[in-house]
Parts: C-alpha cells; sequence; structure tokens
C-alpha cells in the first residue's frame, strides 16, 4: 500500500523552518494528506507562524506553544524547566532526547500517519518512536549536518548518539546540499540518501527599472537573527575601502542595541548613515521586500563543518528576487556561484570589494549579473522543479 497520510514534526517554529512550510505545501499539492506539529517558544513568532498556517489550508496544523504568556503556555514551560531538573537525575529518560516528548506523542495518537518526517535533531526520536508505536514508517530530513553544526563537542556528541541510534532504520534521508549527502553515506552507507536543495519557487517579477547611476547601489542581507558571528562585521570593517556616496547597506533580522553598536564601532562618518536595520518579517513580505535591492551578501564564515559545506536558503532568495549575489568561500556557496557564474562572485582576500567597486563604476555590469541571477533561478534553482525529488521518493514507499 502507497502512502497516504504525512505528518511532518519540527522542533521550532514553522517561520525559522521555510524548508519543512514547502515540503508540507508541496506534498499536500499532489493530494497526499499532510499534518505539521511543531513547537513554539518565541511569543514574537507566533504571528509569523500563523500568515503561513493561512496561506495553507489543505495542511493541518498542531502546535505546542511554551512561549506565549498566556496560562496554559507558562504552566508547559514550568513542565519543561522540571523535566530538564528530572533529565539530570534519570539522563536515559526519553525526555533527555526531546523534552516535550510527552506533548509530541499525545498529538501523535490522536493523529495517526503512513508517514512521519522530522526536519529538527530532537524531532529524530520523535518521528522514529511515532513510526515503531504505529507501524508505520520514518524519515528525517537533515537540513544541516548535525554531528558537525557547532564548536561544542558535548552538542555534536549528542547529535551523533541520535543519528547513530536511529537514522539505520529510517525509510530515507533528505539532505539540503550534496556535501551534506556525501557527509551522511560516510556514516550511513546502506541509507538512501537524497539531496532536495533549498530552492524558491520562482516568481514573476516587476520588470527591474534601468540602473540609474545617480541613485546609490543598494546592498541587503538578512537572516532571523542579526549576530556576531555572521560575517557582518568583517564586511562592515571593509566598507571604508568604498565610497559611501555610491552605496546603501541595509540588514534585516532580529537584534538588539549591543549588537548594532558592536557592528558598528569601526563605521566611518560617512558610512554611519548608509547602514539600516529592519526586524524580522513575515516571508511572504521579506520576498516582496528583496526586489527592491540590487546585491545580495552570502557571508557564511565556514566556522564550523556544517557551515562550511551546507547552503543557507538566503543564496537562493537573492537569486530568485533578481539579485546579483557576493558571496563568501565556504564549498557550499562556491558551488552555487559556479553554476551560475555571470551572476555573482566569490570573495576572496585578494579580491575584498574590487567587484563593488566596479559594479558602481559600470552599473551595466551589475545589471547583466542581476539578468543572469533571475535567469539561474528559473533555469536551475527553481522549486517546482527540485521538489518533484521529494514526491518521487516518497511514492517508492509502501507501507501495511
Amino acid at each position: 500500500m502507497s502512502i497516504k497520510k504525512i505528518t511532518l514534526i519540527s522542533n521550532s517554529h514553522l517561520t525559522s523552518n521555510p524548508r519543512l512550510v514547502k515540503e508540507a505545501e508541496a506534498l499536500s499539492e499532489v493530494g497526499f494528506v499532510v499534518s505539521v506539529i511543531f513547537l513554539q517558544h518565541i511569543a514574537e513568532l507566533e504571528a509569523f507562524d500563523e500568515d503561513i498556517i493561512k496561506k495553507l489550508p489543505k495542511v493541518k496544523f498542531y502546535k505546542i506553544n511554551f512561549g506565549s504568556k498566556n496560562r496554559a503556555s507558562r504552566y508547559l514551560n514550568y513542565k519543561r524547566l522540571l523535566r530538564k531538573f528530572w533529565i539530570r537525575i534519570n539522563p536515559k529518560s526519553k525526555l533527555s532526547e526531546n523534552v516535550f516528548f510527552t506533548e509530541f506523542k499525545n498529538l501523535i495518537n490522536k493523529n495517526t500517519a503512513d508517514l512521519y518526517i522530522g526536519h529538527t535533531l530532537r524531532a529524530l526520536p520523535i518521528v522514529a518512536w511515532a513510526a515503531k508505536n504505529n507501524g508505520t514508517k520514518f524519515a528525517f530530513d537533515a537540513e544541516d549536518y548535525h554531528r558537525g553544526e557547532t564548536t561544542y563537542e558535548i552538542q555534536n556528541n549528542f547529535a551523533e548518539i541520535i543519528e547513530n541510534k536511529y537514522l539505520n532504520v529510517a525509510e530515507y534521508i533528505s539532505t539540503a546540499s550534496k556535501f551534506i549527502s556525501e557527509a551522511y553515506r560516510k556514516h550511513f552507507e546502506l541509507q538512501k540518501i537524497v539531496t532536495i536543495n533549498n530552492f524558491f519557487t520562482h516568481n514573476a517579477l516587476v520588470p527591474r527599472e534601468q540602473m540609474n547611476n545617480s541613485k546609490p547601489i543598494k546592498i541587503v542581507w538578512f537572516s532571523q537573527t542579526i549576530g556576531l558571528n555572521r560575517g557582518l562585521k568583517e564586511f562592515i570593517s571593509n566598507l571604508v575601502l568604498l565610497n559611501p556616496n555610491f552605496f546603501e547597506l541595509h540588514l534585516r533580522g532580529t537584534s538588539d542595541e549591543s549588537i548594532r553598536t558592536h557592528l558598528l564601532e569601526n563605521v566611518s562618518t560617512g558610512w554611519i548613515n548608509k547602514i539600516f536595520f529592519y526586524p524580522q518579517c513575515k516571508p511572504r513580505e521579506l520576498s516582496f521586500w528583496l526586489q527592491g535591492f540590487d546585491i545580495g551578501l552570502a557571508l557564511e564564515p565556514g566556522f564550523n563543518f556544517n557551515n562550511e559545506i551546507a547552503i543557507s536558503n538566503k543564496i537562493f532568495q537573492y537569486f530568485n528576487s533578481g539579485l546579483a549575489v557576493i558571496a563568501t568561500p565556504t564549498t557550499g556557496q562556491k558551488w552555487v556561484i559556479q553554476q551560475a557564474p555571470d551572476a555573482g562572485v566569490i570573495l576572496s582576500p585578494e579580491s575584498n570589494l574590487d567587484i563593488l567597486k566596479s559594479w558602481a563604476e559600470d552599473r551595466s555590469n551589475l545589471e547583466d549579473a542581476q539578468k543572469a541571477a533571475l535567469s539561474a533561478a528559473k533555469s536551475k534553482f527553481d522549486w517546482n522543479e527540485e521538489k518533484k525529488k521529494l514526491i518521487e521518493v516518497i511514492k517508492q514507499i509502501q507501507v501495511g
């Protein structure tokens, strides 16, 4: 019997996991009955989650919320703290793998499925339990190489223990880059591993106006948070080499005053009024907002093995928005630029920001890069084609 009902499970917000959202939409569009069980822990992100839920009426969503200020969330947060204390006494408890195991279990028992797909490391024990308890199947989406995801040995060791315990019996493992797939194959040689890149659905854009030499070139960077380990500090420090009359830098993501102050501490007087900060916004709002810029920054610093081989969502969103791309030389990002070499450049210590100077001097070259980016989004980086790999691997699974 083929798969009919699928439940996707995540230990984070929907807005923090656009890959899960894309998969849920893709699977529901081809006739699967799709449910999503996810965790909420930041009150400010709940409105963004609700916006996603409204846009996917065919998908059933179930949330476990301990971040709101209502009584139920406060009580759940209280139980979370008690369970953390219990885990210290009983480290082999199921709760040590996911502190909300009980809540996930209760929702799963009410919404059985033929296939459970975990979308975060902490969701892996949950989907494995769900499949075993219901006599069905489970799979795991490794958007990151979890055992190399941090610089903390304890956390990486935890990921290795969890993956070794469960992934050998997963129906398949999907990853977000060919390099993450290669890394997992070294540990799980007999497993079916499929690469499903974080492409986005190509949308027709309003035609860009011809580049105006009198207007500043708008550079953009975004993420959920603006931090000090994102490559921004180094990039901003080098802006002193550029004429601020020709450029603007726009940064979107959650940040506080201390972060912003630290990022700007070496900024020249000419640049201080050319750097703009924006709060995190809804995914759909972000896609429209990006269309107002010229160049997208993908500044992954390669600070751990995962960051070196992963490919961030943002670089594909830049392509989809018709932006020229400037990327740091991680393995994952070099692969992307190699697929569309006319659309962007890889930064190097030698070139520094020379490309920005050249684009400012001859903006027709920048326009050519933007056109190449949009062309690549249509022909090489389109989710409408990439999602077929996910659908096909699921259609091959037999249950019962």
